[in-house]
């Protein structure tokens, strides 16, 4: 699900992303805190997932699954995708379809 509302977002803005990902308007301090900030609040709340995850016995438990890493792959995972979408294909974001394909391939790499 939160896969899904992260692509919701992006849909909505999606000239923003494609700036960010051309790295327009870096320099901006300001900009940046506020980016630094959503992304570790990102990180938090799939920690949380991951954990709860790993507390119902649904995905695996470290040291087989190293958390960091999990959340790190979905985070780049997300990136990638939407790179290669909206910058290289010059795509429209379709949330749906996306995090349906998303969610898959990343569910396999935390469960058993």
């Amino acid at each position: 699900m939160v896969v899904l509302l992260t692509l919701r977002y992006f849909h909505q803005h999606q000239g923003l992303i494609k700036l960010f990902f051309i790295q327009v308007g870096y320099g901006d301090v300001a900009a940046t805190e506020q980016l630094q900030s959503a992304r570790q609040n990102y990180r938090k709340i799939l920690l949380t997932i991951i954990e709860d995850g790993i507390a119902q016995e649904i995905f695996l438990n470290p040291p087989v699954l190293n958390v960091q890493i999990a959340i790190n792959s979905i985070i780049g995972t997300i990136n990638w995708t939407l790179y290669d979408l909206l910058v290289v294909k010059n795509q429209n974001l379709e949330p749906e379809v996306i995090a349906t394909q998303i969610s898959s391939h990343l569910l396999r790499s935390l469960t058993p």
